[in-house]
């Protein structure tokens, strides 16, 4: 039996993200066997305090392989997003240069918090490189609706926590 080309790809990624950010947090992996919850980890960020590692903040993150496009289409992950209790972010790993771009679901609340749900049938993602100005939260083109994710951070495998 062989395998989808694709299928490892994804895994390579997902794996390269785990390396990237065991270097700043503690990651779990949510069981996959029934369904996609929407996030491939969740992970707790450290403080290192004299060679001992220290918990902080909690966020649940979505693992993406770079590609051309920067919209996910997220329709069937909003009751998560709306009921998740921890900043959600997105992370594109781009496996030839051994790094990872992360962008923030921080809109999601502005979204939640708004009418513009109204008779809206498809949800996307949509990945920005910087939070524009005056500051826009999502795009409504028709009965579709786009969050804007700013990216936040880019980290590559050279990176090195305990120096920060």
């Amino acid at each position: 039996m062989s395998h989808l080309h694709s299928f490892r790809q994804g895994w390579q990624s997902e794996n390269l993200a785990r390396f990237l950010l065991s270097k700043f947090s503690f990651i779990a992996k949510p069981s996959t066997i029934a369904d996609d919850l929407g996030s491939d980890f969740l992970c707790t960020l450290f403080k290192i305090v004299k060679g001992k590692l220290y918990p902080r903040n909690s966020f649940a993150i979505q693992i993406k392989s770079k590609s051309k496009s920067k919209k996910i289409e997220i329709t069937d992950k909003m009751s998560y997003l709306g009921n998740l209790e921890i900043p959600f972010f997105v992370g594109v790993v781009d496996r030839e240069n051994l790094k990872i771009s992360i962008y923030a679901g921080e809109y999601i609340c502005d979204y939640h918090s708004s009418s513009e749900g109204i008779g809206i049938k498809k949800f996307y993602i949509k990945l920005i490189e910087k939070r524009e100005e005056p500051l826009k939260t999502f795009e409504k083109e028709g009965d579709k609706l786009s969050i804007l994710f700013p990216k936040v951070i880019e980290i590559d495998a050279k990176y090195d926590y305990s120096k920060d």
